[in-house]
């Protein structure tokens, strides 16, 4: 399993709070992480300015991405909302593998 975390504030250009968005590539182009579920939360919904899921998938070209299932979620990690919907989803991804690729 592999982590990344992290956070940028809403008031980051949306170009620097992406600038990361290489990972993604690189992720998809590590042949030890083929077929592995990509989960991105979406952080900081509650604040005015954040990026919508959409912007992110769009961002970060997921829909182009045929080598991981991928999940988008949106959250609020001062709230809690979204944390738990996010790791359903990637605890049902890890249980069947099958479906990831």
């Amino acid at each position: 399993m592999l982590a990344v975390l992290r956070s940028l504030g809403p008031g980051a250009p949306a170009p620097r709070r992406l600038s990361r968005a290489s990972r993604q590539q690189a992720l998809a182009a590590c042949e030890e992480l083929r077929g592995a579920a990509l989960l991105v939360f979406a952080n900081k919904q509650d604040l005015a300015g954040a990026m919508s899921a959409v912007e992110i998938t769009q961002a970060l070209q997921l829909h182009a991405n045929k080598q991981h299932a991928w999940q988008i979620q949106a959250c609020s990690a001062v709230s809690g909302e979204g944390l738990y919907e996010g790791l359903d989803w990637l605890t049902h991804a890890l249980k069947n593998p099958a479906a990831r690729t």
